[in-house]
């Protein structure tokens, strides 16, 4: 299935497949339409149904994400002000697809392009306090569901202004 590339996936999964997969798992899902939504880096996402999205990993690294995120996930509920995708599916690797996969409630919305200023103003509230409640969710119970701590020191401000100015001296010679 994987090519050469790095891009490449390591598995692909079409709509029939996972009609498949999810069929065999979730005997109530399987008269549900299954309609691809699109594939990145780490995941194909089907939307089975209008109801659940289906993320399945297209490569190995994306497993553990996977994992972390159906621990998680469930644990951010009392943190939620916004509706955010719940996983309910737990779908397990099988000899016809070698990754765990999760399907979600589906959480309609769109995308936040082209908002008038107003618009963005509304919503600034809204999304401080979602920010505000994620943040309080105790570190120790993150780690303990697999995430991370900041191993790209990602919040070493110092740090990335050092590596920032860096990279701006080489892009100025351009």
């Amino acid at each position: 299935m994987g090519g050469t590339n790095v891009w490449d996936a390591e598995w692909e999964v079409n709509e029939e497949q996972a009609r498949t997969l999810i069929g065999r798992q979730f005997p109530q899902l399987s008269s549900k339409q299954v309609k691809r939504l699109d594939w990145g880096w780490d995941n194909t996402v089907f939307l089975i149904g209008g109801e659940y999205v289906f993320r399945f990993p297209r490569r190995t690294i994306a497993v553990g994400s996977i994992r972390m995120e159906g621990k998680l996930l469930p644990k951010l509920e009392a943190y939620m002000t916004i509706p955010y995708p719940k996983p309910l599916f737990y779908g397990e690797a099988s000899d016809e697809y070698p990754a765990p996969f999760l399907g979600y409630a589906y959480v309609p919305g769109d995308f936040p392009i082209g908002l008038t200023e107003e618009r963005r103003a509304l919503s600034a509230e809204t999304l401080a306090k979602f920010l505000r409640r994620l943040h309080e969710f105790p570190v120790q119970v993150a780690l303990k569901c697999g995430v991370q701590q900041d191993h790209r020191n990602l919040t070493d401000i110092a740090s990335r202004k050092v590596k920032l100015e860096g990279f701006l001296s080489k892009v100025v010679e351009h």
